[in-house]
């Protein structure tokens, strides 16, 4: 078989592959621009990569802060809703109080209204409502204390029941008045 070669003979292949030791004055300053656009992208991209491992060191300390701060924000929340209920009991108490003081003042008040021939033997109080029952000598008596009562907005006297004794010693009459906030 015979081969041809097809190649001058001065041509050396290896020659061909083995790069030229000696740039082109019109490309050495490309090549020296693309050289130094080589290394300012990685000093660059180095930089960046600082900075992005810096931002990620500081999203986890933030993270940690956030999730400290949520546990106080809760303790917050829940002190506040104690106060609140604490506060709602003081008010109560005051309300109680306040209710007993009220209260009496009607009893008092109830009590500097009544003539004086005319006995209180029970007085019951149920939410402002208030019952009397006594007796007296004279059946004028009664309707001069619903008269005395009635001068209050607050109290509607109402005559319940007025009954004479049946003891031969007890010469009075037996009542039951309420007083309320109700109309008759």
């Amino acid at each position: 078989m015979t081969s041809f070669n097809y190649l001058p003979r001065n041509h050396d292949v290896r020659a061909k592959l083995r790069p030229s030791k000696r740039v082109d004055r019109g490309v050495r300053s490309q090549f020296i621009a693309l050289a130094g656009t080589l290394v300012l992208l990685l000093v660059v991209d180095a930089l960046d990569f600082e900075r992005l491992h810096d931002v990620r060191q500081r999203h986890q300390i933030d993270t940690e802060r956030l999730n400290q701060s949520d546990i106080s924000v809760r303790h917050i929340k829940n002190l506040d809703r104690e106060r609140g209920r604490l506060e709602r009991m003081a008010n109560n108490i005051v309300d109680i109080q306040h209710s007993g003081i009220i209260q009496a003042n009607h009893l008092a008040w109830i009590g500097n209204r009544l003539p004086g021939d005319l006995w209180l033997s029970n007085l019951r109080s149920d939410n402002g409502t208030y019952i009397l029952e006594g007796v007296t000598e004279r059946l004028t008596a009664i309707g001069s204390a619903m008269l005395a009562l009635g001068h209050d907005p607050a109290f509607h006297p109402r005559l319940i029941s007025v009954t004479r004794s049946s003891e031969r010693n007890d010469r009075g009459f037996h009542y039951v008045l309420r007083l309320g906030a109700s109309k008759p």
